[in-house]
């Protein structure tokens, strides 16, 4: 791999046969949400019902 920061540039010594295999192998990772966006997530109504936090009794 090489950095040209001056050109802005990023290379690899990889052939387009190889790019492509990883390419297609390549699956992203789920994103983990914590904190406030994990409880909104999982306490939220959906829009029509005022997106409001509804918190288990």
């Amino acid at each position: 791999m090489t950095i040209d920061a001056e050109k802005q540039e990023l290379s690899v010594a990889l052939s387009k046969a190889e790019i492509a295999k990883r390419a297609k192998k390549w699956k992203p990772r789920k994103q983990k949400e914590t904190g406030w966006l994990a409880r909104y997530a999982a306490l939220v109504t959906s829009g029509s019902e005022g997106a409001i936090l509804k918190v288990p009794v």
